[in-house]
């Protein structure tokens, strides 16, 4: 019986490799086509996630081109975005004493002041008044005690030197007041 169905699958292999429309698929390359098939709708799929996602961030782009953050900035952070030239190699250490209730205190303090990029006039106005802008600074500071001057007054002090620093000025304004050292020491 096992010899009767072999013998029928040698002829049904025979008949189906003699007609031309019953040949058997051969395989060709290493790969079989259903691999090639898989491989052909991942690549497509791939594709097509690049491409929704490429679209999605351009559009993202595109809407959000002219919108403020939602998320309020420092005033810190926003200045440190802009360009500003900066004034500075004279005001550094600018030294007074100061007394309050607690003692007496030597204040040293390295001012920088920035404002609008490309200013010259006002670049030669701070430098023709550079002594009256250190000594106003000085007596600025000395008028401070020791509680004013702390890091958590900082932002504060800053705001009222840089008043005091424009009024001295005609050609332009102080935008920005960053200190690169500052020191409060005891006596």
């Amino acid at each position: 019986m096992a010899d009767e169905q072999l013998n029928d699958n040698e002829e049904y292999m025979q008949d189906e490799s003699s007609s031309p429309a019953g040949k058997k698929r051969k395989m060709s390359g290493l790969i079989p086509p259903i691999v090639l098939t898989i491989f052909k709708w991942l690549g497509l799929i791939l594709l097509s996630m690049i491409l929704i996602i490429g679209v999605s961030v351009v559009v993202n782009i595109v809407m959000n081109k002219n919108k403020v953050s939602p998320i309020p900035l420092s005033e810190e952070f926003q200045y440190s975005t802009k360009n500003y030239d900066w004034y500075s190699e004279p005001l550094k250490g600018v030294r007074t004493q100061i007394d309050d209730k607690t003692g007496s205190y030597t204040v040293m303090v390295d001012v920088q002041l920035g404002y609008e990029k490309g200013n010259k006039q006002l670049y030669t106005e701070l430098t023709e008044k550079t002594f009256l802008i250190k000594d106003n600074i000085r007596n600025f500071i000395s008028s401070k005690t020791k509680d004013e001057l702390s890091n958590s007054n900082e932002q504060k002090l800053k705001a009222e030197m840089k008043s005091r620093v424009n009024q001295l000025l005609r050609n332009g304004q102080i935008d920005v007041i960053t200190f690169d050292n500052k020191y409060v020491l005891g006596m």
